[in-house]
């Protein structure tokens, strides 16, 4: 059992990496800087971004299955709305960040 945590927290480690290491470079060639962090922040971010990353395609995945029947043709009113809640949700993430910081 102890293994498998320690698997999947390296699993979320190197997928936070890449992800991480991606925004990086995206800052670097596009804003020309990079965050002024400390040595333990830039060690722990990639776990955090992992995990995040992680639990939103399982969020996803879980909509996915919930919206659909599992049949080779779902209903299209079920992919509807399916499509509909997972654009709203990926709204309100995008979206309530930059509202946020506005206004607070």
């Amino acid at each position: 059992m102890f293994r498998l945590g320690l698997f999947g927290v390296g699993i979320a480690y190197l997928y936070g990496l890449v992800l991480g290491a991606m925004a990086l470079v995206w800052d670097w060639l596009f804003a020309h800087r990079l965050p002024d962090w400390t040595w333990w922040q830039f060690a722990l971010a990639p776990l955090v971004i992992g995990i995040v990353a992680v639990a939103l395609e399982l969020g996803g995945e879980y909509l996915g299955n919930g919206f659909s029947t599992g049949r080779p043709a779902p209903l299209k009113w079920k992919q509807s709305v399916g499509a509909v809640v997972l654009f709203v949700f990926l709204v309100a993430l995008t979206l309530g960040p930059a509202f946020y910081k506005r206004n607070g």
